[in-house]
C-alpha cells in the first residue's frame, strides 16, 4: 500500500514534506526560540525509525514503502507524519507544555446504536497543508479497514 501511496501521490507527498519542515522549524523558533534546521528534525526522526518498527512492523514497512516510492527517505517521511510530536522536540526538547495538540476519541460497541467500536483523531494543521489532506480507504491484509 505504501508504495501505491508514494507512487500515485509523489509530487503532492514532496511537496508537502516541504511545507511540513518550514513549519516545524518556524514553530520551533516561535514557541521554543531555537533556530534549528532540517538536519535537527531528521535526526529527532532517524532515532525514532526503530521504536516505530518495533511497535508496528506493518505501519513501518507501509511508511518504508512510500518513501521508496516518493523518493524520500524514511526518516522524511516519519518526520512529515509525525510532525507535531516532532517540532514539539525541536522547540521545548522534554519540556512539552500541553498547549496544543490532536483530539481522539473512542466508543465501546456496547455505547453505539449499531454495536460497533468507532474511534477517530483530528490532525491539527496549519491551514497551507488543507491541500494535502485527503481520505483513503485502507483495506490492510491484516488489521481493520478504514471507512471512506
Amino acid at each position: 500500500m505504501g508504495e501505491a501511496y508514494g507512487e500515485q501521490l509523489r509530487a503532492e507527498i514532496r511537496e508537502f514534506y516541504s511545507l511540513r519542515v518550514l513549519n516545524a522549524l518556524a514553530q520551533a523558533k516561535q514557541f521554543g526560540g531555537r533556530k534549528l534546521d532540517e538536519g535537527h528534525l531528521l535526526a529527532i526522526a532517524d532515532k525514532s525509525l526503530s521504536v516505530s518498527e518495533s511497535y508496528d512492523p506493518e505501519g513501518h514497512a507501509e511508511l518504508v514503502g512510500i518513501a521508496r516510492a516518493a523518493n524520500l527517505s524514511v526518516a522524511q517521511v516519519f518526520a512529515m507524519n509525525g510532525l507535531t510530536d516532532l517540532r514539539d522536540v525541536l522547540a521545548w526538547s522534554s519540556e512539552v507544555p500541553g498547549f496544543e495538540g490532536c483530539s481522539s476519541f473512542l466508543v465501546q460497541g456496547d455505547r453505539t446504536t449499531d454495536g460497533q467500536v468507532l474511534g477517530g483523531q483530528t490532525w491539527d494543521l496549519a491551514t497551507d497543508n488543507m491541500p494535502y489532506v485527503i481520505g483513503v480507504h485502507r483495506r490492510p491484509t491484516e488489521g481493520p479497514e478504514t471507512c471512506r
